[in-house]
């Protein structure tokens, strides 16, 4: 997520489009799937995002909280012969809440749904980690259970806020997955709102 162009937040360009491509899911009834919805919500929350600028830490708010809710899109991918392979899209809500008194945020990844097999029970936790101008990282952890087999999650978060109140926050998550025989790599962003 640091990375800028002309001091607007920035994604790297190829995992957002890789995402959102064929992204949706439904139903064939005009009721989108919870996957499809979070897609569609990912994709409106981009566009609100495109429009701001990161927000210049002097302007970042001095005190009080808010929590910001959004949603995470990620890649799944797997080493295979061919090397590594898309195997899976993940969606899942995302909850940071920001503490400007003690300039510390800490949140909640949850509700996941697979493009592939649906639902994905588990939680991931947003460590709780200091603000730094207007940036931060941490790490997102848990486990997720896929297709029966559960899997120890680390991701790295590299976040930052956007907007002249900070009004958004987004990101990059990158990191593996592990259990049984699975070593799944996930590569994705996140975009959450006050």
């Amino acid at each position: 997520m640091k990375r800028q162009t002309n001091g607007r937040i920035g994604f790297l360009g190829s995992v957002a489009s890789c995402l959102i491509l064929g992204a949706c899911g439904g139903s064939g009834t005009g009721v989108l799937d919870p996957y499809g919805a979070q897609v569609n919500q990912f994709s409106s929350l981009e566009t609100e995002l495109s429009g701001l600028v990161r927000t210049d830490p002097a302007n970042m708010p001095q005190n009080g909280s808010a929590l910001y809710e959004g949603v995470a899109l990620a890649d799944v991918s797997q080493v295979t012969g061919a090397g590594l392979t898309v195997i899976d899209t993940l969606a899942a809500d995302v909850s940071v809440a920001a503490n400007f008194d003690t300039d510390r945020i800490a949140g909640v990844m949850s509700g996941f749904n697979s493009k592939e097999t649906g639902v994905v029970d588990g939680t991931l936790a947003i460590a709780q980690t200091d603000i730094v101008g207007s940036g931060y990282t941490t790490t997102a952890q848990g486990t997720l259970t896929r297709d029966g087999v559960a899997l120890n999650t680390t991701l790295d978060v590299d976040g930052a806020f956007g907007g002249s109140g900070a009004q958004m926050t987004a990101g990059d998550l990158t990191g593996q997955a592990s259990g049984g025989a699975n070593l799944l790599y996930i590569a994705g962003a996140y975009i959450a709102k006050k």
